[in-house]
């Protein structure tokens, strides 16, 4: 029982990730431009082309 609670305990640990913000620093230093940051995809080409 004891290692099962442990392996529970590791994968959850492991597998959990946040974004911490606070409340002293304004927003605006946690957001990007949008080109900072390229797509990978274009979901809307390839959503309407498989239709």
């Amino acid at each position: 029982m004891p290692r099962i609670l442990l392996f529970t305990l590791l994968v959850v640990s492991c597998s959990v990730s946040a974004i911490v913000i606070r409340h002293d620093v304004d927003d605006s230093k946690y957001r990007i431009q949008a080109t900072e940051f390229p797509a990978l995809a274009d979901l809307r080409k390839t959503l309407l082309s498989t239709s």
